[in-house]
């Protein structure tokens, strides 16, 4: 309820504590609620609590790694993105970056130097406020190994293209 929906957030904020709450729901609820008019039009508080998570990936030779989303796709076509991303669909977010590293680039959880948490951000009224987590992950391939890898990735056809972008 409201109340102790309040409460919670005033304890998260005195403790500085991260909490997450889950709750059933269909994939299919979580992209009316944030995605199509009418479900963006519903109270935050009615909406699935959806959260996705996404890494600003950097490969061993300093390339930053982004994928343009096949415009065949149902939700946000010819979108670019970091990679890997994906929705939350465990409390364990680790586990939730392996899957999505691996499904969406081929490269096992070895490959990963390092990682850390950047920010828990408000994607904004286009995915209708949802909040993702975003980390920096640091792998130890190079932009031409990972391209491998990417090619016989179980979902590389979620991306038309993926590019490799060396940082200023």
């Amino acid at each position: 309820d409201a109340a102790s929906d309040d409460a919670d957030d005033a304890a998260a904020a005195a403790g500085g504590a991260l909490r997450l709450r889950l709750q059933r729901s269909s994939f299919r609820y979580v992209l009316y609620t944030h995605i199509a008019e009418e479900g963006q039009s519903l109270p935050p508080s009615k909406r699935a609590g959806a959260c996705g998570l996404m890494a600003l990936t950097q490969t061993e030779d300093g390339y930053l790694v982004f994928g343009q989303r096949s415009h065949s796709l149902a939700c946000m076509p010819g979108y670019w993105h970091c990679v890997p991303a994906g929705q939350v669909d465990s409390p364990d977010l680790q586990t939730v970056l392996q899957n999505e590293l691996l499904e969406e680039t081929g490269a096992g959880w070895d490959k990963v130097k390092r990682i850390h948490l950047l920010a828990l951000m408000d994607c904004g009224a286009e995915q209708g406020h949802k909040f993702e987590f975003l980390f920096w992950m640091q792998l130890s391939l190079g932009a031409d190994e990972l391209f491998r890898h990417y090619q016989s990735a179980e979902d590389r056809h979620e991306h038309e293209r993926l590019v490799f972008v060396r940082p200023p």
